[in-house]
């Protein structure tokens, strides 16, 4: 009698248990996602991919498929995987184009691009796709939270798009391809005026018109300069130019 007791007793554990773990299983679009942002919010990435995958593939009628959509994306942003997140959060702008997602997904594709934008002495392609993508967002969303934020990201974009002309200069200045190295400061001041690379190509350009015995030319570029910077480094520097230009007239 004993032994059947005891067998009786490992039954109802082991039922209750197999009930128990039914009772967690996901079985609804509402399980699964909840179960995705729980992982997402533990950064088990892969855990969220895996759930709100699961409702874009197995409930596509349900009303969280752009919930999870969105997730997918995030999932993937959050973990560093960019290009996937761009996959995403595009799929959910073409296929839920009227989902409360797509204004925030359009940002986050802005922001993908700009975090995979290299150095400035390298490519720049990456850079000029996230200043497009949030120039875009600018047209697209004028009345958005997230206007200043993308005006922000835009400033970042140019300032090293500038840097990356202005390093052009330089290095044909080494060179003595004076020329070459006029056309990128120049092109620094007329395209990047509001940064601080504006002013930095001022004074190469002065000092570049000074070896050509340009000084008119010169003490204007480093008046521009001065005028254009709070940098003390370099108000200094053009200050000194533009004094020994006038000691030598």
């Amino acid at each position: 009698m004993r032994y059947l007791y005891l067998a009786l007793l490992v039954s109802i554990i082991t039922i209750a248990g197999c009930s128990s773990q039914k009772l967690n299983t996901p079985v609804t679009a509402s399980d699964y996602y909840q179960r995705g942002e729980r992982f997402l919010n533990k950064k088990d990435y892969l855990k969220a991919i895996e759930a709100f995958r699961t409702i874009t593939t197995n409930f596509p009628g349900s009303d969280l498929v752009d919930d999870a959509q969105y997730g997918l994306g995030e999932a993937y942003f959050r973990s560093g995987e960019y290009s996937s997140a761009i996959s995403e959060y595009e799929k959910l702008s073409r296929e839920y184009p009227l989902s409360g997602y797509v204004e925030k997904a359009q940002f986050r594709i802005g922001q993908c691009y700009l975090r995979q934008s290299l150095p400035a002495q390298l490519d720049q392609e990456n850079t000029y796709r996230a200043l497009e993508r949030f120039n875009r967002f600018i047209q697209e969303y004028p009345d958005s939270d997230l206007i200043p934020q993308a005006r922000q990201k835009i400033l970042q974009c140019r300032t090293k798009l500038a840097e990356k002309d202005y390093l052009n200069g330089r290095l044909y200045a080494r060179l003595r391809a004076f020329d070459a190295a006029l056309y990128y400061y120049q092109k620094v001041v007329d395209q990047f005026g509001e940064t601080k690379w504006s002013a930095l190509a001022q004074l190469e350009i002065g000092e570049i018109l000074l070896k050509q015995g340009k000084k008119d030319q010169a003490l204007r570029a480093f008046q521009r300069a001065l005028a254009s910077s709070s940098d003390k480094k370099l108000k200094k520097r053009a200050l000194q130019r533009i004094k020994k230009i006038g000691e030598d007239q």
